[in-house]
């Protein structure tokens, strides 16, 4: 259907809108009808247009809550990673609603993944996403402990 809809025209604002609209329609069918959606979904985290993929990058973590834990793992943290490395209008989805998408992780899964968070972090050149994402230490608490937070993010935002 994406497919469909692709034009060479600048104006095609479909992706965008069917990005836009993805976790409603992801909601409404259920995660077990992610095997029909899934080709939509990756075509829309391909999309050349960064508008498309930022849209989408601020409800990852809805998209994450509704597939669960094992299928987040699996299938959106890979997105997660890649839009951690895109530009900055698109990173900035993924890390202001970093801890909800982390949220959704098997604890063992979010240990895991602490390394690249911080790694993540320490590459932001901009102070006032190093300020939000400081804000967030409260929030990163919850997902990872005390000590963990300690230990890895306060080296990183100091």
């Amino acid at each position: 259907m994406l497919e469909q809809n692709k034009s060479s025209a600048p104006d095609n604002e479909v992706p965008y809108h069917c990005a836009f609209n993805f976790p409603a329609v992801l909601l409404t069918l259920g995660s077990k009808s992610w095997p029909q959606l899934k080709p939509v979904f990756e075509g829309l985290v391909k999309d050349p247009r960064w508008k498309v993929r930022r849209t989408l990058s601020f409800s990852l973590h809805e998209v994450a809550k509704i597939l669960g834990p094992d299928l987040a793992e699996t299938e959106l943290l890979p997105v997660l990673l890649l839009f951690m490395k895109d530009i900055d209008d698109v990173k900035e989805g993924v890390t202001e609603n970093l801890p909800k998408f982390i949220e959704v992780l098997r604890p063992e899964q979010r240990d895991v993944f602490i390394e690249k968070v911080v790694t993540a972090f320490g590459e932001l050149k901009d102070w006032r996403k190093r300020v939000h994402q400081a804000t967030q230490i409260r929030q990163f608490s919850k997902v990872f402990g005390v000590e963990a937070v300690q230990k890895h993010f306060l080296p990183a935002f100091f």
